[in-house]
């Protein structure tokens, strides 16, 4: 499993419980679509056993690099300029800030933060806020289930 992997392969559902699955194999530097699925949940609680499903048809082993995330703006994104410091400093300060960033209490928040720019010309860093509500990434982990998984992504987290 890694960013090394031969094959990769990545899950998605949506609000109507529609899953979807792809499986990409390495050819050299690229990646071929080898294979894909598609299927519909019957409810919403019942999304993880079919991503299993289909995790299985695939054939998804081990050694896959495995991508998940759910279709739609689940998650708010906020820029900032500011200057950097340490990882822990910068947490502390980005949690004392949250709020004026987010519509939402901040206890009630998953979050995290990338440097898009270490510096600008005036000297501040390029910070971009994820934000995701804690019910929402719980119930992510509960449709993902008993599925291995490298990597969960939100819908433009790396916009």
């Amino acid at each position: 499993m890694g960013l090394f992997s031969q094959r990769a392969a990545a899950f998605c559902w949506n609000s109507k419980g529609e899953c979807f699955g792809v499986l990409m194999s390495r050819d050299g530097q690229n990646y071929k679509v080898a294979d894909y699925w598609a299927a519909k949940s019957k409810s919403q609680d019942a999304i993880s056993s079919v991503l299993l499903e289909g995790y299985k048809k695939l054939n998804v082993s081990e050694n896959d690099l495995v991508v998940v995330g759910e279709m739609g703006m689940k998650c708010s994104f906020a820029d900032l300029k500011q200057p950097l410091m340490t990882h822990k400093d910068l947490k502390k300060s980005l949690s004392f800030t949250l709020s004026s960033h987010f519509p939402v209490d901040p206890v009630e928040l998953n979050w995290a933060y990338r440097v898009v720019n270490e510096k600008d010309d005036d000297g501040l860093g390029h910070l971009r806020l994820l934000a995701m509500k804690s019910k929402t990434w719980n119930e992510w982990l509960d449709r993902i289930g008993s599925m291995k998984v490298d990597l969960i992504v939100p819908p433009a987290a790396v916009a």
